[in-house]
């Protein structure tokens, strides 16, 4: 789904929205090579997105997901990781889903036919950028 069709003018989306949108994007590319049905963005879930990564800067852990929500979370440094190579602007979003799609879990979250939507949140502490994916 293309940038421009996911925006909703009564949202007021955060200044990572560019970013939340890659991640989201990069989600549905996974799961089509799967042969899984794309998700849908999710407008409802955004401000829970925006808090929830907010939260993880402070509180790292899969407590306070919104209820009927599955959730990913993760912390990707700038600069050079391991495994991922040099991380900066350009290249987080592919860093968020290569590290998810690393981890069992987080995998199986990504790829669960059962979901229809998600909405992502994206914020920036320091040298770190926190994700969140929250699924319904």
């Amino acid at each position: 789904m293309p940038f421009k069709q996911v925006l909703n003018k009564s949202i007021k989306y955060g200044k990572n929205i560019k970013l939340e949108n890659q991640v989201f994007e990069y989600v549905n590319i996974e799961r089509k090579k799967h042969n899984i049905s794309s998700l849908n963005w999710d407008d409802s879930l955004y401000y829970d997105a925006q808090k929830r990564a907010k939260e993880i800067v402070w509180n790292f852990s899969h407590t306070n997901v919104p209820q009927g929500c599955g959730e990913n979370i993760a912390k990707v440094p700038i600069g050079k990781v391991m495994g991922l190579g040099f991380i900066n602007r350009k290249n987080v979003a592919m860093g968020f889903i290569k590290m998810w799609m690393k981890s069992p879990g987080h995998r199986e979250n990504i790829l669960r036919s059962g979901y229809h939507s998600m909405c992502v949140g994206i914020t920036v502490h320091g040298k770190y950028y926190y994700g969140v994916q929250l699924f319904r």
